[in-house]
């Protein structure tokens, strides 16, 4: 990993949160903590094939967080969480509560922050592009038996 500045520390901090929130939750759904990595991302377009689920993070910090994943998982995911909703609608649910815990938390863990969320907007697709312009981001990927789960969590660059 390259060299990354102490405000970019302070939000893989932040990040970190997030990846024990996602894994509590995702092993609620699925009765089984997935694998999980944490990987500074480069702030560059995130692209994206299958399902993205994209919620506004504002307060302090501000930001977003992105929810993704394949075709092939979404469905597998839809039907293994038992759920009369349509696929699409079934993971912005979870993405909802996989975010409000991380915010949660974070707010738990640092007094002096208080995020909120913007309510989720999803796209599917082949070949989405989300910018990360003026983002600090994180790559947290969750492997379950079925395929990933990600997680593009970023961070403005000041508070």
């Amino acid at each position: 990993m390259e060299k990354i500045s102490r405000e970019t520390e302070l939000r893989e901090s932040y990040a970190e949160i997030f990846v024990d929130a996602f894994r509590e939750e995702l092993a609620k759904l699925f009765d089984t903590p997935p694998e999980m990595k944490l990987d500074f991302h480069e702030s560059k377009p995130l692209k994206v094939d299958g399902i993205a689920i994209v919620i506004g993070l504002t307060g302090t910090p501000s930001g977003r967080a992105v929810v993704y994943m394949s075709d092939e998982t979404l469905k597998t995911f839809a039907q293994k969480i038992q759920t009369d909703e349509a696929a699409e609608d079934a993971a912005e649910d979870a993405a909802n509560i996989f975010v409000k815990r991380g915010a949660d938390m974070l707010n738990e863990t640092f007094a002096d922050k208080h995020l909120t969320l913007t309510p989720p907007g999803t796209i599917c697709g082949t070949g989405i592009k989300i910018a990360s312009h003026k983002l600090i981001t994180f790559k947290i990927t969750a492997t379950l038996s079925f395929g990933e789960v990600c997680m593009n969590l970023g961070f403005a660059e000041g508070d």
